[in-house]
């Protein structure tokens, strides 16, 4: 008895989906990148008022110049940056390998500990890589910024280093969106400003599609 054709079209189907099911998994257990909690912006209309501006310019004057004493006084206690968890060989070998030994819990210590940094060591060990040339290029061409709420990302905020009333003070969030304008497929860097006693300081940084 011979089979019916459908049967063979259909295996080679299943087998296809099999495979390529299987490349995929491989692809995300060999470099599982965490995951950054910070949304895109969903395209309401945004207006940034003068003090947000005021703080983006000084904040952009600062990184051009190198004056990193000055972008300390301008950031809160510590930043948050996901990214900088695997921007470095090294440190996604680090993140790579304590995946391995323990996942859940090196998860629970990189979403609740990990990715906040101290601003000293933001600034110290992850400045040059946020910010080559081409990018202090962008921070004061309009046609490359795009001013948003950062409403939508307060829980990812709401930590004591970066206030230390972070839920009963209720501070405004705003972000500044770098804008590819190359055409290529990439990612997005965003800055997070949280408003404070003395005017908005910078708490976070991010990437997104």
């Amino acid at each position: 008895m011979s089979l019916h054709p459908h049967i063979f079209r259909f295996a080679a189907i299943l087998l296809s989906v099999i495979t390529l099911n299987t490349v995929f998994n491989q692809q995300a257990n060999a470099t599982p990148y965490p995951k950054d909690s910070v949304k895109a912006a969903t395209g309401n209309k945004f207006v940034a008022d003068e003090k947000m501006l005021k703080a983006w310019n000084a904040f952009a004057q600062a990184v051009k110049t190198n004056n990193i004493k000055e972008l300390k006084a301008m950031s809160t206690g510590c930043v948050y940056c996901n990214y900088c968890l695997f921007n470095s060989d090294k440190d996604n070998q680090n993140y790579v390998d304590s995946m391995k030994k323990n996942g859940d819990l090196w998860t629970l210590k990189v979403n609740n500990e990990l990715q906040y940094l101290p601003a000293d060591k933001f600034l110290t060990e992850d400045f040059n890589d946020i910010f080559p040339a081409a990018v202090k290029a962008k921070l004061s061409d309009k046609s490359n910024l795009s001013f948003q709420s950062g409403e939508a990302n307060r829980k990812t905020f709401n930590k004591f280093c970066i206030s230390d009333h972070p839920i009963s003070s209720n501070p405004k969030f705003f972000e500044v969106h770098i804008i590819d304008r190359s055409g290529k497929v990439g990612l997005s860097k965003i800055f997070t400003f949280t408003e404070t006693s003395k005017g908005y300081k910078f708490c976070g940084y991010s990437i997104t599609p």
